[in-house]
Order: structure tokens, then C-alpha cells, then sequence
């Protein structure tokens, strides 16, 4: 369910013309330097492997568009979000890194856009998101990445549910067997309305050995500041929340909303044979979010007319709330009770196998894929709706604890066809087994569960002694499973086969 006012709307960060210049790469450090010739001015040609075989994307008869790690960093692309604004028919909703940003290819979706009260792993219900050959959702950073591929929809063939609307494929980079390289990267920013300069770093480190085997690590690191402010903040003591109708009891933050970021991929490349070769890769990712990237504009008319407290001025001193101030005024302004704050983890290891046989190339594709999320959520608004007894309690306040974990292993055989003729054909089996938990517990301080609670019902306490206030308890624990076999055959009708 969702308790967010719908006239709210997630603040877009908006980069200032100083900050996108120092937005650069500070270092780039190769191993090898190779002679040049005289700059010639000419088209790079991207490979891709959309249709399960590598081709130009000139070549491909479908619907794609294709970046590569080159045009990526040549226009400063360091997400998808960004990413979408150069792709027709892609819209990405940013809805801040704490919530899930939506993934729309031509307009297919099947859900509302309103920010989810509960944060979740999907871009959502119509687009097939891959990280290498393994099926998963991840909000990743572009970094040390080969290309990205978008296919518009429908692709259930090759790459099964969810691709309705079409598919995202993010494929990093390899190890290379030929050459040791080097290179740091890093870059500077402001966002309106921050008081704090936000920065990223990567490193990125090739290395062969041994001829026929190659290790590929990244490491990256971003921190975001924020610029969401929470002037209603109710502090938590050890025996629950204190009385909001005291102004006097607000505990205001500003920049609730910053974030943090840790990479590290690491990928091992065995050439086996000439024909066949393994690679090992992964990849884990932890955010750390301080708050929800949401506003409440409408809470300024409140201050004017008085029917909100005024609460004390945070920070520099500077009043938040101007008598007679707009709604641009309250841009930057969350005004829910409790901190939204939020941790995950997600881990991924790939192993690809491939081997040419000549008439046809087989991929093993095995994955392992695992989410664990930690947060709070604030439910008052939600609470209140019920319309139940929740609205008689003056001091009212509640919020949701949860934690979630989502492990996956997907198994992916693929044949396709390697000759030139007229028909070629592609056949394969696909497998995923899924485990699902979820630990939700509602807190009411002051409401429900302490000796003196507002309804007078008594509830469990902690180690010592005080009361814990749960009033809602969820447990769910899902088990999935899938498999499926798919073909594809294709006839070449061109003019040169003719001839």
C-alpha cells in the first residue's frame, strides 16, 4: 500500500555548469603506450550479442539501441538513468536510490508510478534486466563497462518473462589475456540545494598471466550528498518517540537523503583452447542510503494558515519555513516523522562457459544471485487513512522495520548456429530456483504496547524492561521455480545468397 501524498514528486537532481566541468576523469593511467598513426576520422562499430550471436548492431534486423564503454564515457553516462535520456522509447523513473526506479520501453508498464512505500529489487514487471548472462535486477553504477544493450519488446523468446516491453543488458568488460593496463578515474560534483560536494572514485586493474589466463578487477566508491530536509523529525529515546505536539520535541535534519556506494568486480578468464574458454566473475554492490528522496509541497500551506507547529530551525540558523512562503519553498522539504534510512547488499557470481564446436557454439550460463535489504519506514500516513482509532491518539507515530533477503541461482544452456546458410537456428534450456524472506515488524509508540499505552494494552519489552510497541508482525517466505526450453529458427533471405 502506498501512504505518499500523490501531489509528492521525487526532487531530480539537477548538476550545476561548475560542477559539470570538474565532472572529469582525473587519471588514466596504460601499462603499454602503442605508436599512432595521423587521426582519422571514422564510425566505431559496436558488436553485440542481442540475438545470442555476436554481429554489428548495423547488421542485427531488430529493434536495438547500443552503447559502448566508449560513447558511455565520452558523454559522462554513469547510470541508467542518465543512460535513457539518449535511447528513444526508454524512460527510467528516478525516484532516488532508496526506491526502485521504474523501467518503461515503449510505454508498456502495469504499474502505478507513485514512489513503492516499500523499496524493492526490480525495475519492474515489463523489462528483462541482465547483468552479463545472468537474469537480475541492479541499480549498477557504468563503470569499467564494455556496452549496453536495449531491446524493445516483446523478447520472451531469448529472454523469457518480463521482457514484454523489451530487455536491458549491462555486459562489462573482460579480462584481457594481451596486456597489463591500469586506470583511475574520479570526478567532482554539487547538486543544487546540497551543502556538501558529492565525488566518485574507481580503479580499475587488468592483468594476464600464465598466456592463457587473465584477472580483471574494479573498484568504485560514490558519495552522494544530500538535499531532502526533514524538519518534523521525532526523536526516538529508549522507551519510544516523544510527544510531536511539542514543537519543542522536533528534532530536524537537513540533507537526510544522502547515499553511499561500494563496488568491487572482480572477473578470471581462462582461455582453455582456441576454441573454448571459462570465466569467473563477480560482482557486490552495497548502498547505503540515509533517507527517502521524496518532498511535500503542499505542507506550506499549512505553515501559513498555522495549522502546522513551527519547528526549530536546523542547521545554519536560516528559518525553513518563511511566513509567507511558496511552495518552492518546500522543494527540498520531506515532512515525514521518521528517518527513512536504508542498507542493501547485492552479490552476483557468473559462470560462463562457451565452446565452439563449428557448426554451433554451446554457453553455459550459471548464476548465483543474492539482495539483503535492512531499513524503516515511516507508516503514519498510512495508519491514519485506516480511518480506525489510530486518529484519536494525539501523539500518534508509527514506522516499519524490514529486513528481506532474495537469493537465486539461474542456469541458462544455449546452442547456436554457426554456419552460413539460409537457416540457422538457436536452441537452449533455462532454470531458476528463488527463496524469498521477509521480516516486517510496525512499531506505534506510545499507541499499543507499553504499560501506559493509549489504549491501555500491554505488549512485550525488550531486555530491560521497556516496552517494544509492535502492533503488526509479517513473515512471509516465498519459494519460486521456473524452467523452460526455447528455440528460435530463422531463414536469410538476401539478395547475395541468390547469386
Amino acid at each position: 500500500m502506498n501512504s505518499r501524498d500523490p501531489k509528492s514528486r521525487p526532487r531530480a537532481i539537477r548538476m550545476k555548469p561548475v560542477a559539470a566541468a570538474v565532472a572529469t576523469a582525473v587519471g588514466s593511467i596504460p601499462a603499454v603506450v602503442l605508436a599512432q598513426d595521423a587521426p582519422t576520422t571514422m564510425l566505431e562499430e559496436i558488436v553485440v550479442t542481442a540475438t545470442r550471436r555476436a554481429e554489428s548492431v548495423q547488421d542485427i534486423p531488430i529493434n536495438i539501441s547500443a552503447f559502448s564503454g566508449g560513447q558511455l564515457e565520452q558523454q559522462r553516462i554513469y547510470n541508467l538513468r542518465q543512460f535513457a535520456r539518449y535511447v528513444p522509447g526508454l524512460t527510467v523513473v528516478d525516484q532516488g536510490p532508496r526506491a526502485a526506479s521504474p523501467i518503461i520501453i515503449r510505454g508498456l508498464h502495469v504499474d502505478d508510478l507513485t514512489a513503492a512505500e516499500a523499496p524493492f529489487n526490480s525495475g519492474g514487471d515489463t523489462v528483462a534486466t541482465y547483468f552479463g548472462e545472468v537474469p537480475v535486477y541492479i541499480d549498477l553504477d557504468l563503470v569499467d563497462i564494455d556496452r549496453v544493450e536495449v531491446l524493445r519488446g516483446p523478447q520472451g523468446t531469448l529472454f523469457g518473462a518480463n521482457s514484454l516491453g523489451g530487455a536491458v543488458r549491462f555486459l562489462p568488460k573482460k579480462p584481457d589475456t594481451e596486456a597489463f593496463s591500469v586506470e583511475a578515474h574520479g570526478r567532482f560534483y554539487s547538486i543544487d540545494d546540497a551543502d556538501d560536494l558529492s565525488y566518485q572514485a574507481d580503479l580499475m586493474v587488468n592483468a594476464p598471466f600464465a598466456d592463457n589466463w587473465a584477472f580483471r578487477g574494479v573498484v568504485s566508491y560514490r558519495d552522494q550528498a544530500g538535499w531532502i530536509d526533514q524538519p518534523f523529525l521525532i526523536p526516538q529515546s529508549d522507551v519510544g518517540f516523544v510527544n510531536p505536539e511539542d514543537p519543542a520535541s522536533f528534532a530536524p535534519q537537513e540533507d537526510t537523503n544522502d547515499w553511499q556506494r561500494t563496488t568491487f568486480r572482480g572477473s578470471l578468464l581462462w582461455d582453455i583452447t582456441e576454441n573454448g574458454s571459462a570465466q569467473l566473475t563477480y560482482n557486490y554492490q552495497k548502498d547505503e542510503i540515509g533517507g527517502r528522496q521524496v518532498n511535500h509541497t503542499d505542507h506550506c500551506t499549512a505553515v501559513v494558515n498555522g495549522t502546522l507547529p513551527n519547528p526549530p530551525v536546523a542547521g545554519s540558523g536560516a528559518p525553513l519555513f518563511p511566513a509567507g512562503c511558496s511552495p518552492s519553498d518546500f522543494e527540498t522539504v520531506n515532512a515525514n516523522r521518521v528517518l527513512e534510512a536504508n542498507e542493501r547488499e547485492n552479490q552476483i557470481i557468473e559462470l560462463d562457459i562457451i565452446w565452439d564446436f563449428g557448426f554451433a557454439e554451446l554457453t553455459s550460463a550459471t548464476g548465483f544471485t543474492s539482495f539483503e535489504e535492512t531499513g524503516q519506514r515511516d507508516q503514519t500516513d498510512l495508519l491514519l487513512n485506516f480511518e480506525y482509532t489510530y486518529g484519536t491518539y494525539p501523539a500518534f507515530t508509527a514506522f516499519t522495520s524490514e529486513v528481506e533477503e532474495t537469493d537465486r541461482i539461474t542456469q541458462e544452456f544455449r546452442l547456436v548456429s554457426q554456419t552460413d546458410g539460409i537457416v540457422d537456428w538457436i536452441g537452449g534450456f533455462f532454470y531458476r530456483d528463488e527463496d524469498f524472506s521477509q521480516t516486517s515488524r510496525e512499531f506505534t509508540p506510545g499507541y499499543i504496547g507499553g504499560p501506559t499505552s493509549f489504549l491501555g494494552i500491554t505488549g512485550p519489552v525488550d531486555s530491560s524492561g521497556n516496552p517494544i510497541f509492535v502492533e503488526y508482525l509479517q513473515f512471509p517466505d516465498d519459494e519460486f521455480k521456473e524452467w523452460a526450453i526455447f528455440g528460435e529458427i530463422g531463414s536469410n533471405f538476401t539478395t547475395d545468397r541468390f547469386n
